[in-house]
């Protein structure tokens, strides 16, 4: 849910002075690519019923309904949230390009 997410009011401290807080621009572009690769992802393996193609990023609300039953087997198996997750670890140097969780995962329940 894209609107919900961008919604949040994310600041830091401004680089010139702590004292003042702005917002954390670079959290709202880290945020975009994240949830703009598992769109491509979900939509580029045919796990999303609907399209997709005309709705901006920013617009983007994807239900559990809206998923086939492979996108809502790999919801289910945790898959998405682990891949989500790893971008929270301290010092994280990931990038949303880097699919090895959803795939394998996927390719698990297509093979099962």
């Amino acid at each position: 849910n894209m609107p919900v997410k961008l919604s949040r009011i994310v600041k830091c401290q401004h680089p010139g002075d702590p004292a003042i807080w702005i917002r954390d621009e670079s959290w709202y572009v880290q945020i975009s690519e994240i949830y703009g690769a598992l769109r491509s992802f979900l939509t580029g393996n045919g796990l999303v019923a609907k399209d997709l193609t005309d709705v901006p990023l920013e617009e983007t609300v994807i239900m559990l309904s809206d998923l086939t039953g492979e996108g809502q087997a790999l919801d289910r198996s945790g898959a998405i949230d682990r891949w989500l997750g790893s971008f929270d670890r301290p010092g994280s140097k990931k990038r949303a390009s880097k699919m090895s969780i959803l795939v394998k995962a996927l390719e698990t329940i297509r093979a099962g």
